[in-house]
């Protein structure tokens, strides 16, 4: 509801490679796919709304990186590099995966959270992962082989967390008003 009222509002911005490319809060999964096939190979994909919301699941492969100022939440499965190549509309994309979560400030939320399953695949794992909020998923949470540094600071909710094949350093700081803000 925060994001269909900030929509409402005129109060959403979604930037595809540094340039405003769509002003929504609340997207289905084949919009959210279309920005991230919009941005391109490498390209960059920034969320600078408080809260989006996205009514399907979310894919995140073929070399993209999503910036998240703020909250992604998603009402299904959130894959973030568990597929390296990527075709669609006679084109292929390669690539790795990167997301950074950047906490926008006092009593605005910050995370990435789900109903579902939150999926962090090879593919994910080849830059410094960077996170300031609430990972949360109702269902569970898994990590493959991050071979580069991963830090949160805030907090993991779910219901299963696995982590498998780690190489580098996973760095947790937990911040509970983080935490508080995301929920």
């Amino acid at each position: 509801s925060k994001a269909s009222a900030a929509q409402t509002l005129s109060q959403c911005s979604i930037l595809c490679n540094g340039i405003q490319c769509d002003n929504k809060c609340v997207l289905t999964g084949s919009e959210f796919s279309d920005l991230l096939w919009q941005v391109g190979l490498n390209g960059t994909l920034t969320l600078n709304n408080e809260i989006t919301y996205v009514t399907g699941d979310i894919d995140l492969k073929g070399g993209r990186r999503l910036v998240i100022n703020g909250a992604l939440v998603a009402d299904n499965t959130i894959d973030i590099g568990e597929v390296y190549c990527w075709s669609n509309k006679g084109q292929k994309h390669c690539g790795y995966n990167q997301i950074t979560i950047n906490d926008p400030g006092v009593d605005k939320p910050s995370g990435l959270l789900t109903k579902a399953k939150i999926n962090f695949g090879s593919y994910s794992s080849f830059q410094d992962i960077s996170m300031s909020g609430l990972v949360y998923a109702n269902d569970e949470i898994n990590f493959v082989s991050i071979p580069q540094s991963f830090t949160l600071r805030g907090g993991i909710l779910g219901r299963k967390f696995s982590l498998t094949s780690m190489w580098a350093p996973f760095n947790i700081y937990l911040d509970n008003s983080i935490i508080l803000e995301g929920v």
